[in-house]
C-alpha cells in the first residue's frame, strides 16, 4: 500500500471512531492508557473500514528500534492546549514514519528516569542539566525550543511579537496593555521553553514599539499566568485601576480569551473600545481572534526530520519555524 494511502486510511479510522490518529496508533500497537470503550470503538472502525496497518511501519516497530522518548514536563507543570495539540500531531506523525514513542518522566534531579534510542526534550531551561547528561551518555536528542549546540526547533516568537506590535501600530494604537505568561519582566537566565517563548514574544513586541519611539510602562505589563482566569484577573485589575489603553496583546489565546471576558464584564466592547490580539491560533479558542498563527504540523515535521538526523549523527542544526499574523474580528482602528 502506498504511504500516502496509508496516511489517509489511519485518519479515516480516526474520523470514523471520533478519536485522534495518535489514539488509533496506540490501539494498534497495544499501548496502555486507552479506555476500554475507546479501544472497542477504534477496533470496530478498523474492522468496518477493513483497515490494514502499513507493513513497513509495523516491521520497524516490531524490531524495537527508533524508540522516541518524550521528556517534556517538569513536575508540577500543567499541559497547555498548545502542548496537547502538539502531542497529538507528534504521535500521529511518529506512527506514520515507523517510530514508537513513550513518555519518559523526570526524576527528582530533573533528569530523565531512563533513556531511549532518541529523546525529545521540551520545556528546556537555559542551563538545563538534561543536555550535558544526554551528551555524556551519547544519547541523541532534539530540543523543542531554542538551544545552542544541539539539534533544536523553535517557532519565531520574536517575529510573532513584532508582527503583533506592527499590526496594532498600523491601526493607530499606542497605549497597549501587554498580558504576559509568567514574570511581567522576565529574566533571560533560567527560562524554560515556555519562558523563552514568552520572553521572545515580549521582546519582539517591545523592540517594535521602541523603534516607533513608544514605550511600554511597567504598569501596562501584567501577569496572566498563561491561563484564561489569570488573564481575566490581571486585565480586570488594570481596568479597575483606571489604566488607559486602547488595545491588549496577550501572549497566548487562552489569555486573550480571559482579557476579552474582563473587557466585556467592564461594559466595554471588543474591538470597538479595546482591540485584542492573541497568540497561537488555537482551534475553538483562538479561531475568532486576531492572533499569531503557529504551524504545529510543520513544527512536528521538522522535529521528526531532526530526529532522523540526530540518529544518523549528522551535523547539528537549529531551525526556526515562521509564524504569521491572522487578522480577524478582535482588532480595529483606534477610534
Amino acid at each position: 500500500m502506498p504511504q500516502s494511502e496509508s496516511r489517509q486510511t489511519i485518519h479515516a479510522v480516526a474520523s470514523a471512531a471520533g478519536v485522534s490518529a495518535a489514539t488509533v496508533s496506540r490501539v494498534i500497537n497495544g499501548y496502555p492508557g486507552v479506555r476500554e470503550r475507546t479501544r472497542e470503538t477504534v477496533l470496530a472502525a478498523i474492522e468496518r473500514l477493513n483497515y490494514t496497518p502499513n507493513l513497513s511501519a509495523r516491521e520497524l516497530s516490531s524490531r524495537q528500534t527508533s524508540l522516541v522518548g518524550l521528556n517534556s514536563v517538569h513536575k508540577g507543570r500543567r499541559f497547555t492546549p498548545f502542548d496537547t495539540l502538539f502531542r497529538e500531531q507528534l504521535f500521529a506523525q511518529l506512527y506514520q514514519q515507523g517510530f514508537r514513542h513513550e513518555d519518559v518522566p523526570a526524576s527528582a534531579t530533573s533528569l530523565p528516569e531512563w533513556t531511549t534510542d532518541v529523546m525529545l526534550l521540551g520545556h528546556v531551561l537555559d542551563d538545563d542539566p538534561r543536555v550535558p547528561y544526554l551528551n555524556e551518555k551519547g544519547v541523541p536528542f532534539v530540543v523543542l525550543g531554542e538551544a545552542k549546540n544541539a539539534f533544536s526547533v523553535a517557532p519565531d516568537d520574536y517575529g510573532g511579537g513584532r508582527q503583533a506590535a506592527e499590526h496594532l501600530l498600523r491601526l493607530g494604537h499606542e497605549d497597549i496593555l501587554l498580558v504576559t505568561g509568567g514574570s511581567a519582566r522576565p529574566r533571560t537566565a533560567h527560562l524554560t521553553t515556555m519562558g523563552q517563548a514568552a520572553f521572545g514574544r515580549q521582546r519582539g513586541f517591545e523592540d517594535t514599539l521602541e523603534a516607533a519611539n513608544l514605550s511600554l510602562p511597567r504598569e501596562r505589563v501584567v501577569r496572566g499566568d498563561f491561563s484564561t482566569l489569570g488573564a481575566f484577573l490581571a486585565t480586570s485589575r488594570a481596568l479597575r485601576a483606571g489604566l488607559s489603553f486602547s488595545a491588549i496583546f496577550a501572549l497566548s489565546d487562552e489569555m486573550a480569551e480571559g482579557a476579552i471576558a474582563a473587557v466585556e464584564e467592564a461594559g466595554l466592547r471588543v474591538p470597538d473600545d479595546i482591540s485584542v490580539v492573541g497568540y497561537d491560533d488555537l482551534p475553538e479558542i483562538g479561531e475568532s481572534f486576531t492572533t499569531i498563527h503557529q504551524d504545529i504540523p510543520e513544527f512536528v515535521r521538522v522535529a521528526l526530520e531532526l530526529i532522523q538526523e540526530a540518529l544518523a549523527s549528522k551535523p547539528l542544526r537549529q531551525v526556526v519555524i515562521p509564524v504569521q499574523l491572522v487578522v480577524r474580528g478582535t482588532t480595529t482602528k483606534q477610534r
